[in-house]
């Protein structure tokens, strides 16, 4: 006699459904870590990213800013991945919000925002980096949610932050 006659059915049963679920675990497990093609990174075309990574850059962001250049872009960067949201309030430019997760896959693209929108209609979750471009900007790059930016080669075209005063003018600090 083998150990599994004296257990009662009801037992074997279950025992049963648990070897089948661990087995298909196992082989889902299998499929997702190897079948499945490595992260390509999008290159971006962009010559220069100014830095917002305090609150009060992240705060300000593009605010006040009349034009921003066709190969330029803001990044923010949270010091940790969280919920996000995004206005457009004091902000002349239309502008495609790019929110990237913590290892930069692009989570959703809001394209062509509607300038000076005042309530946080822009929002994400889990973000880690925003990228702010000009609107169609994203399109043009081939950009869609589920790729992968490359944070580091965004941060290897890291500017600092320009800053703006509160009537849009350039802050004395700033070279004219």
């Amino acid at each position: 006699m083998t150990v599994a006659s004296f257990l009662p059915k009801k037992i074997k049963l279950w025992l049963g459904v648990l070897l089948v679920a661990l087995v298909g675990s196992a082989g889902w497990f299998y499929f997702l870590n190897v079948t499945r093609e490595p992260a390509t990174l999008t290159p971006l075309p962009l010559a220069s990213v100014e830095i917002a990574d305090d609150p009060e850059e992240r705060r300000q962001g593009l605010m006040f800013r009349r034009d921003l250049c066709g190969e330029c872009g803001m990044l923010f960067i949270f010091p940790e991945p969280q919920n996000v949201g995004f206005w457009m309030k004091n902000t002349f430019i239309s502008l495609d919000i790019v929110m990237l997760e913590e290892d930069g896959r692009i989570q959703i693209i809001h394209r062509d925002t509607v300038p000076e929108q005042t309530s946080p209609s822009y929002q994400g979750e889990a973000v880690r980096f925003v990228l702010e471009v000009n609107a169609g900007w994203s399109e043009k790059a081939g950009l869609a949610a589920g790729d992968f930016v490359d944070v580091q080669e965004l941060l290897s075209k890291g500017v600092p932050y320009r800053g703006l005063g509160q009537e849009g003018e350039l802050e004395e600090s700033e070279e004219k």
